[in-house]
């Protein structure tokens, strides 16, 4: 059995594993199981620990710990040196890899529902454009969640 955590304090709201676990369902991989699990700052090298000896294939990660796992892993992707931030661990070569997907899911998502002309070296006008995106983003953001719970 394949298995993959979310880990995070708090982490009961998290619907990670129903939706992994739909996906993972729906596409036949009946030997993989995506779980959450509650942990201190202490356990985060029994993590690290169990994906070494191959007990954990994947584990995403999230608050507090997105920051405190880095000092684990043996190597990170250019967007988590960029963010000093984590939130997915692989095993590749026999060393932990950390991951931050949030700054190319957050880019793609803003081109996506944004695409803008190059605004050159206007540093300004760039800054505006910037937060003016992030609050649209936002609003889609919670607009979607609201949905969702509907």
């Amino acid at each position: 059995m394949k298995k993959y955590l979310v880990i995070g304090n708090p982490i009961e709201h998290s619907l990670s594993p129903v939706i992994h676990n739909y996906w993972m369902k729906k596409y036949n991989l009946t030997d993989n199981i995506y779980e959450k699990r509650k942990i201190e700052k202490k356990n985060l090298k029994n993590i690290i620990n169990e994906m070494r000896e191959e007990n954990l294939v994947g584990v995403n990660v999230t608050v507090p710990f997105k920051k405190l796992i880095i000092p684990f892993l043996d190597e990170l992707d250019p967007a988590a040196k960029e963010t000093k931030s984590v939130n997915t661990l692989f095993k590749i070569n026999n060393k932990i890899v950390g991951y931050n997907t949030d700054k190319p899911g957050f880019a793609l998502t803003i081109k996506d529902l944004y695409p803008i002309k190059d605004v050159g070296n206007n540093n300004h006008l760039k800054k505006k454009l910037f937060l003016f995106l992030v609050r649209e983003a936002l609003r889609h953001r919670s607009f979607l969640h609201f949905s969702m719970t509907k």
